[in-house]
């Protein structure tokens, strides 16, 4: 999703998404590009289409120019032309900032959806299409009802439903790089009528919280309108570290995927560059967040001019390619795909309370990991994600088992929003957290709260000023703190670019020189390997740091440890002479819990 302005979205509308990304110039009709390639015109949707003045605009009413310059640059009823609330509003002019016109949700099929729908007979195509147009309606269907919302009372303080939304929706057969891709970009313009009949913007925060759940219904959805149709069966795919697996059909090979993915390697190579540039700035792996981001902008800056084809010659073109690849027709190519056995859809309420105990350990386990606190809307993205693989009679069904799933994880929760005032709450916004985070979090402040028995070395202070001294101020005094608190805990904090590694790397060195051994902790492999460069430390996964802490564990990380010690000692001996070091585990870690560790080094 993002969103369209006034002006530039506008354009962006006009000449490219109702256009199918071939990039009109402003003197080109979009009436003659539907004629010369013989691709759909837009259609209007929702039940929030106006109905005052000049006649009513039906849903599914081919879209005009007319029209959209009607709706998304001025604001006004597509067939009276009469303002629809307050007209929109430059903010800033000369700044390049405008009022937003509209947020384009695009909605796209798994890639081996694509793939099998451009290279299946024109029957199986069209089944495939269908599918897709109805999981596209449920989910908008789901998105008017529970996630358009607008504003009223002073400063917008209150959220209110509204009569439905005012949307555009434009079909598209392949992505910039000429790859089946079946999307459809849908429109939403932000202007809502309340339950009032008072014409507003849309709550667009509500609509950004809620973009993976509706991502994730849209999949969820798909998979059983095609599961119903045709005789197909599904699995998860992995997209690598940092990304969700894709839920995609089996019988369709990687080969295919990658021959038909040129777009997406585009983005990945780029991803990659980015993500290594990062590492080397900054020393550390960046975040699944900072990732999705930059994925986002990439997206954009990588964005190759689009040559329009009719469908029929993508078809072709995508047949010769399948059949250069395989040596295969590309029908016979499809078909592999449809061999899935026939399986009686359930109702929501065949779904069992095992089952869905299941699924929702599956939630709290998935939403507890990727953050702290959570919303409604993170446990609806969680549940569709983890129920996918049942396929559901209906989009009523898929609805009702998703509702009940959620609830179920939410009770399993702790509220800690103020649920006392709901009037200033936006839907979906309820914030949860668990017990077991809960106690981390007092574990953590108990630790920054504890001093240590270390006691501060003698002329500590001139030793940190002068170890430190090429550090920046704010650099120099946040390092020096560390040293000289005394705490069980402290923490390192400052935005991106601030020089955090740099500090830290300065800290590491003088606490060497102050107290001992430093080891780094990091989340995952590669993020403790560019830690360890990082720090010029040993530096290990917190997993892996934790399983050696206690238990058996802890006895294999004292033998290694004594083993090392007796190297050291004698550096002739054989490391693994059973002479340098105690011959039974128990002894050693006894002499290790005596030595202050684990493994017997400060850290």
């Amino acid at each position: 999703m993002h969103k369209l302005t006034v002006s530039d979205g506008y354009t962006y509308l006009t000449r490219h998404v109702a256009a199918g990304d071939a990039g009109l110039s402003a003197g080109e009709s979009l009436t003659a590009y539907y004629e010369q390639t013989g691709n759909p015109a837009g259609r209007w949707l929702g039940s929030g289409l106006p109905t005052n003045g000049g006649g009513q605009l039906r849903s599914g009413t081919a879209v005009t120019e007319r029209a959209m310059t009607a709706v998304f640059r001025d604001g006004c009823d597509p067939m009276s032309r009469e303002p629809l609330g307050k007209p929109y509003a430059q903010i800033r002019p000369g700044e390049g900032r405008h009022a937003v016109a509209g947020y384009d949700l695009t909605v796209t099929a798994p890639k081996s959806v694509s793939v099998v729908w451009g290279l299946a007979d024109e029957e199986t195509r069209a089944t495939i299409y269908e599918a897709h147009t109805a999981a596209l309606s449920s989910m908008l269907r789901f998105v008017e009802h529970s996630v358009i919302r607008t504003r009223v009372g002073a400063a917008g303080c209150r959220q209110i439903k509204t009569r439905g939304m005012l949307a555009a929706a434009f079909d598209h057969w392949d992505s910039r790089t000429g790859d089946p891709n079946l999307h459809t970009h849908v429109v939403v313009a932000n202007k809502v009528q309340g339950v009032d009949c008072v014409w507003r913007s849309v709550d667009g925060r509500t609509l950004h919280a809620a973009v993976v759940t509706v991502s994730e219904l849209y999949d969820a959805l798909l998979a059983d309108e095609v599961s119903r149709r045709v005789g197909v069966a599904w699995s998860l795919r992995d997209r690598g570290e940092r990304r969700n697996p894709t839920f995609e059909l089996e019988g369709v090979g990687e080969d295919l995927l990658s021959e038909f993915s040129t777009r997406s390697e585009q983005i990945h190579c780029a991803e990659q560059r980015w993500a290594q540039e990062f590492t080397e700035q900054r020393g550390r792996a960046p975040s699944r967040t900072e990732t999705t981001r930059a994925r986002q902008h990439l997206t954009r800056e990588t964005r190759p001019p689009k040559v329009v084809r009719p469908l029929r010659d993508l078809l072709l073109d995508w047949g010769n390619r399948a059949r250069a690849l395989t040596g295969l027709e590309p029908v016979d190519l499809a078909a592999r795909a449809l061999t899935g056995t026939y399986s009686r859809p359930l109702a929501a309420r065949d779904v069992g309370p095992e089952v869905r105990a299941a699924i929702v350990a599956q939630v709290l386990e998935d939403v507890s990991t990727r953050r702290s606190v959570w919303s409604t809307w993170n446990l609806g993205a969680a549940a569709l994600r983890c129920s996918k693989p049942l396929c559901l009679a209906t989009p009523d069904d898929r609805l009702e088992l998703t509702n009940d799933l959620v609830k179920m994880a939410g009770d399993a929760c702790l509220r800690i929003d103020d649920d006392t005032d709901m009037g200033r709450h936006r839907v979906g916004e309820e914030c949860f957290t668990s017990a077991e985070l809960l106690e981390a979090e007092r574990t953590l402040l108990h630790a920054a709260e504890t001093a240590l028995p270390l006691g501060v070395p003698a002329l500590a202070d001139r030793l940190a000023d002068r170890e430190l001294n090429d550090l920046a101020e704010d650099q120099r005094e946040a390092a020096k703190a560390v040293l000289l608190s005394g705490a069980a805990l402290d923490v390192l904090v400052g935005p991106a670019g601030s020089g955090k590694t740099t500090t830290l790397a300065a800290l590491a060195d003088t606490w060497r020189l102050m107290r001992g051994d430093v080891v780094g902790l990091a989340p995952s492999a590669s993020a403790a390997a560019t830690l360890s460069g990082a720090l010029e430390s040993r530096c290990e996964t917190t997993a892996k740091w934790l399983y050696e802490s206690t238990g058996d564990g802890a006895s294999r990380r004292a033998v290694r440890y004594w083993t090392e010690m007796a190297a050291l000692e004698d550096p002739a001996a054989n490391a693994w002479d059973k002479r340098a070091r105690p011959t039974d585990d128990a002894t050693l870690l006894r002499r290790t819990r005596s030595s202050g560790g684990s493994g017997g080094a400060s850290s």
